[in-house]
């Protein structure tokens, strides 16, 4: 479906969720960066941050988890 659509922020969302499930960190953070970043719904921007706070934090990439974290508080305190 993303070959031919892929800006469906909700395909790639879901995608980036069973990536993460399933151990596929790095694949899953591709495409949940590309949800937060052109996300027009505020909703999927926040559930695609989330996901990447965990997803950096299991790449052992702290700086780039606190980062997320601070931009999610910056948005919705």
């Amino acid at each position: 479906h993303l070959g031919s659509h892929d800006d469906d922020a909700q395909a790639r969302l879901a995608l980036g969720r069973i990536l993460l499930r399933f151990g596929r960190t790095e694949h899953a953070v591709r495409h949940l960066q590309a949800v937060h970043e052109a996300a027009l719904e505020p909703k999927e921007r926040e559930a695609a941050g989330r996901m990447l706070v965990v997803a950096f934090d299991q790449l052992g990439m702290a700086e780039a988890a606190s980062r997320m974290l601070d931009a999610l508080r910056a948005a919705d305190p």
